[in-house]
């Protein structure tokens, strides 16, 4: 495992993730050596720039704590989970910033409006800007 800054730098490599650090799932990489930037494998490209653009507006919202994964295995469909309760399916990274920073008040609705121990997928992917509520059974 890789332990990147925003910018993908290699920080270090090991072999599980620290409490607090957000891990990334789909962007193939070759030679990782620490100091240095990823370099992504042929192909990968596209999920090199998402995970970037989508770690920087993490970062920059303040959310690097509450989320534990980004899978940019599909870069229009970027999931991650927030506070351990809700997979979150961002879509591309376009306005992925101000769909993070309207994040906290669609999930303190649902939490208002479901049980305390609510759980579920929020889709905000689709492109007219609807956001959708699925609870777990």
């Amino acid at each position: 495992m890789l332990i990147v800054d925003t910018e993908c730098k290699i920080l270090s490599i090991t072999d599980s993730a620290p409490e607090g650090l957000v891990e990334i799932i789909g962007l193939s990489f070759t030679e990782p050596e620490e100091g240095s930037y990823i370099k992504p494998d042929k192909g990968s490209d596209i999920q090199l720039k998402c995970t970037k653009a989508v770690l920087e507006d993490i970062e920059k919202v303040g959310f690097v704590r509450d989320i534990s994964y980004i899978n940019v295995e599909n870069n229009s469909k970027i999931r991650f989970e927030y506070v351990g309760k809700f997979k979150v399916v961002l879509g591309g990274p376009a306005d992925a910033r101000y769909k993070l920073s309207q994040l906290p008040g669609y999930v303190e609705v649902i939490m208002n409006a479901q049980p305390k121990n609510a759980q579920g997928e929020i889709d905000m992917s689709d492109p007219s800007g609807k956001w959708s509520y699925y609870p777990n059974k």
